[in-house]
């Protein structure tokens, strides 16, 4: 689904974390269509999720409201290091490189 979706909208991922209850992407849209991708990404996965669980509504609930906080650049190696020890810092696991759902593995 993120790679349908990334493709349509001209989006390329540098990275990737999926996380028990969220996840975390670092994407750079060439033209200006990143909204339209994480709504494409987003609507797909809701659908299938709630399929497969007998489920209706939001998955994430809350995802990107009440962020009125303007964006801001931030170092690529910030970001990527953010991103790679997301499961480690929740106690997942010990080593990025040992979370199955990273773009480390």
């Amino acid at each position: 689904m993120l790679t349908d979706a990334l493709d349509v909208w001209d989006v390329d991922c540098w990275d990737a974390c999926v996380m028990p209850n969220h996840y975390h992407l670092a994407l750079m849209d060439h033209k200006a269509t990143l909204s339209r991708a994480m709504h494409q990404l987003n609507s797909e996965y809701a659908i299938w999720w709630n399929a497969r669980h007998g489920r209706v509504g939001h998955v994430f609930p809350g995802t990107l409201q009440g962020s009125n906080r303007p964006a801001r650049r931030i170092p690529a190696e910030h970001l990527l290091r953010y991103i790679a020890m997301n499961p480690v810092r929740a106690g997942l696991v010990k080593s990025p490189d040992l979370w199955p759902w990273s773009a480390m593995r």
